[in-house]
Parts: structure tokens; sequence; C-alpha cells
């Protein structure tokens, strides 16, 4: 059986390798906190997807994530540590156009399932895409 930290992980990836931001924004849940690095607070699955679909428009396609840490806090609550990469196409996985830490808290919904109730993370390196510079 794949954990819930797995699963909302594989989707989230394949929607970033999709070019998908509903797929993306479907492993949060309807009330999410989304702090994203340098910038303002985002809250709900709209705004989320919104923010998925400009870096998916800017050419973040490929994500590579490591999780380096899951702990239960609670019956209902997981949080998930990790670190990722990002590539402007998702076969060339070359150089990263970002990379950083994040940390994810997963929360059982009222209907069983699990989301993604707040994702914060970080950018330790952001760069251009090779083809955006001159």
């Amino acid at each position: 059986m794949v954990s819930p930290v797995q699963a909302l992980q594989d989707t989230f990836v394949l929607g970033m390798l999709l070019g998908d931001p509903d797929l993306c924004a479907s492993v949060y849940a309807r009330n999410a906190i989304f702090v994203p690095p340098n910038r303002e607070q985002l809250y709900g699955r709209r705004e989320i997807r919104d923010f998925w679909w400009r870096v998916i428009d800017q050419g973040g396609r490929g994500d590579a994530v490591i999780t380096e840490k899951i702990e239960r806090t609670s019956p209902d609550q997981i949080i998930e540590f990790g670190q990722y990469a990002r590539f402007a196409e998702p076969v060339l996985l070359g150089r990263p156009i970002a990379k950083g830490g994040y940390l994810v808290a997963v929360e059982r919904q009222r209907n069983g399932s699990w989301a993604w109730a707040a994702d914060v993370w970080s950018d330790l390196l952001r760069v251009a895409p090779a083809d955006r510079i001159h």
C-alpha cells in the first residue's frame, strides 16, 4: 500500500511533469496555506493553483523530490520534510532552475482522504533556465 505522503507527492510531481496546475493543486486541502519563499502567503486551492500555473508557464516542469523525514504528529497529521530540485524540462535533469527545502503538513480531511494542509518551502538556488540566459 502506498502511504498518503507518497501518493500526494506522486500526484503533485505528475502534475508538474504534465504541466497541469489543477492536478498540482488537487493535493492541497481546500483551505490550505501555502508559503513560497520571498512571496506572500497564499490561501486555498485556487490561489495555490494560480501560483503553480505561473511556475509551469515560466518553465518549471520537472520536480525531483527527496523526502528526508516523515513524522506522524497525531493520528490525523503527518509532517514531511525534504529537498526538491526543479528543472525546466522533465526529461532534461541537467542544471536545476531552483532547489531548496520544504515542509508539508499532511492532514486527514473530513471525508477520510489526506491532503496538504500547509506547504512551506525555501529556495536555496534560483537561476534562469539555460535558454533564457543571453
